[in-house]
């Protein structure tokens, strides 16, 4: 699940409802933006034949050119684990991560891929280090490949969200000396969860919401299609008018405090189980993290400072582009331009 140092990737995140692509233009300093666009995908989409059509098709539309990628892995594909290993090699540690997948996971070895990132974070007991692992059937991966052949590209880079998100965050900030730096990636499906300090993943874990949760909670409570919900979701976000706040916005902000409680759940378990110390600010990405209101409801919810992260803040925007367009999406683009960025 490596980059092979190729220029010009062309990041592509493919969710449950929209395609999300960056590009960025090679050359030394400040990156540049080439491309960044999410556009909904049809509903229903689901044979490979017609999301490899869909990707080349919309590539096509917004003349993104080239034929290097990288994707995720995420969702019901990826199965993700914190490990807590002995110090050990590095080949010994690969081979320790893969049987330990295999166990929690029960897929057969032949079948099993396996990556994984060590934290610098020690277990309670100190002869131990803490490894994020991630796991797919063989299956999956060579799926997600023969889709983006089929789209005419170059499968370069398989990764996880969790190594996107560490990637953009380094890219865009500055790291102070033993301060942890937590990001949530609010997805369709589900939301992802990293903690990290000093360029290194501390602890990652992927909770059971997303923005679908929120968008059938509108589309039950105002009997309207998923299609209207969505249109409302993010129009008023959690700032609900009217008579709709104490139905609709409440049942809305019901669903983003379970989020919430997870979060400090794993905040909680990060803190007991690694020693890992405060958090003191969460930075918000993906689709959702656009609702009207979420980034201060989560905040005031956990007592945590909550930021909506910008991927763009250390990236070029040409004047070609519409920037103020490009700059209210750039929090729904992390994860891709985490991706695009990976050859930096």
């Amino acid at each position: 699940m490596g980059l092979f140092g190729d220029s010009n990737i062309i990041a592509v995140q493919i969710g449950s409802h929209s395609l999300k692509v960056v590009k960025l233009k090679s050359g030394t300093g400040t990156p540049v933006l080439s491309a960044a666009f999410s556009t909904k995908m049809p509903e229903g989409i689901a044979e490979r034949a017609d999301v490899a059509t869909f990707i080349k098709d919309a590539l096509k539309a917004h003349k993104v050119q080239g034929s290097i990628a990288a994707t995720t892995l995420s969702g019901h594909e990826l199965v993700s684990r914190q490990l807590s290993l002995p110090v050990m090699p590095e080949k010994d540690l690969r081979e320790a991560v893969i049987w330990e997948m295999r166990k929690e996971t029960g897929i057969p070895v032949e079948e099993l891929v396996t990556d994984f990132m060590v934290s610098s974070a020690a277990s309670t007991d100190d002869n131990k280090i803490s490894v994020a692992a991630f796991a797919t059937r063989s299956s999956e991966s060579l799926s997600i490949i023969s889709t983006f052949k089929d789209a005419g590209l170059d499968l370069k880079l398989l990764s996880v969200e969790p190594a996107a998100l560490l990637t953009v965050f380094d890219h865009n900030n500055k790291w102070d000396k033993d301060v942890n730096y937590a990001m949530l990636a609010i997805g369709d499906k589900s939301s992802t969860l990293v903690i990290a300090k000093e360029r290194k993943i501390l602890f990652t874990r992927e909770i059971t919401f997303g923005g679908d949760d929120i968008t059938r909670s509108i589309a039950a409570g105002l009997h309207i299609d998923s299609t209207a919900a969505e249109e409302y979701k993010m129009r008023w976000g959690l700032d609900v008018p009217g008579e709709d706040a104490e139905t609709v916005g409440l049942a809305m902000r019901s669903l983003v405090e379970r989020l919430c409680i997870e979060i400090h759940r794993s905040i909680d378990y990060f803190q007991a189980q690694f020693r890992g110390g405060a958090v003191p600010s969460l930075f918000l990405a993906g689709g959702s993290s656009l609702l009207n209101g979420i980034d201060d409801f989560i905040s005031e919810t956990i007592g945590i400072a909550c930021f909506s992260h910008d991927p763009f803040k250390k990236i070029k925007i040409p004047t070609s582009m519409d920037k103020e367009a490009v700059l209210a999406l750039g929090p729904s683009l992390n994860i891709a331009t985490g991706l695009a960025l990976s050859r930096y």
